[in-house]
């Protein structure tokens, strides 16, 4: 039976000088199919990815990582006096340095899991765990988190999965927008939103539309905006019954063919009649519906 091949931290660091050979002999032990122990009874097989992984970048991560590749000197020039942000700041250059090694493009995501365990391991070093260098124990912890990541990227991630979620996302935020403003977002909106290229944004939004159009989705309403036209709708009908109120009161003080041709003509007790209709309903000729309306309509103003 083969011997299980375990190495401890501190023989991977005795090795090293500089954090690129680290990497290098990473790689190695990786490759050779030794387990690490990680103190006392914590063991973890070492494993890296045989290609480089092919992680999604959108334009809107692509211009966080120049951002964040700008800051990397200003960051470490401005650090604190306090040691803990010193170290930090000179050794962020580690995290991109080796997430490199094994992504094909940076993404957001990973940049930042790699630089809080940065963070983590800095102050996790201060405890006095490792006799090892800062830039060593940070850059063997970023390995770690990188390898972590990548493992559960390909063990639940496809080009398929990666599509149906970017989709998804466009699709909430349409959805989103339409219930809230009652019409639909430009394909612009979104691409904004979510840093999605406008083709793919706009290949959704047709898929979407035509599935609306075949099957139409009846969304229930968020219960903000569900309480907020109900209040709209109880305003409209108390003043629309207040205003009939008054008409009505102010009709009676009218006599009894002088309601009868408001009524005709305003369309107060149905459709809103023209004179000649008016005369036409009520018997009269234009003349006297023109005289009758006149004297009624003065009444009301006085009313």
């Amino acid at each position: 039976m083969q011997k299980e091949k375990i190495i401890s931290l501190e023989e991977v660091f005795s090795g090293c000088t500089e954090p690129y050979s680290l990497l290098g002999q990473l790689d190695k032990l990786m490759k050779d199919g030794f387990t690490l122990k990680d103190g006392e009874n914590e063991y973890e097989p070492l494993c890296v990815p045989s290609t480089p992984v092919e992680l999604p970048c959108t334009p809107k991560e692509k211009e966080i990582l120049d951002m964040y590749m700008q800051e990397l000197a200003k960051s470490q020039s401005e650090a604190g006096q306090d040691e803990i942000s010193s170290v930090t700041a000179e050794n962020l250059h580690l995290v991109p340095m080796t997430v490199q090694r094994y992504v094909s493009a940076m993404n957001v995501d990973i940049l930042q899991e790699a630089n809080l365990e940065l963070v983590n391991a800095v102050r996790d070093y201060f405890s006095g765990k490792y006799t090892c260098g800062a830039d060593m124990y940070c850059t063997f912890r970023i390995h770690r988190t990188v390898i972590r990541f990548l493992e559960e990227f390909r063990g639940e991630k496809d080009s398929s999965d990666i599509i149906k979620e970017r989709g998804n996302a466009v699709i909430r935020i349409y959805e989103e927008f339409k219930n809230e403003h009652g019409t639909k977002p430009t394909v612009q909106y979104i691409a904004q939103r979510t840093g999605f290229e406008e083709s793919f944004v706009r290949a959704i939004m047709v898929q979407l539309q035509e599935f609306e159009r075949e099957t139409p989705v009846h969304m229930k309403q968020p219960e903000h905006v569900r309480h907020k036209k109900q209040e709209k709708q109880e305003k409209r009908e108390n003043a629309d019954a207040v205003l009939k109120e008054k008409v009505e009161g102010m009709l009676c003080g009218l006599d009894d063919i002088q309601r009868k041709v408001i009524e005709c003509r305003f369309g107060l007790r149905g459709k809103a009649l023209t004179p000649e209709e008016t005369a036409v309903a009520l018997g009269l000729d234009l003349r006297e519906e023109e005289k009758i309306e006149a004297e009624a309509m003065e009444s009301l103003k006085t009313m």
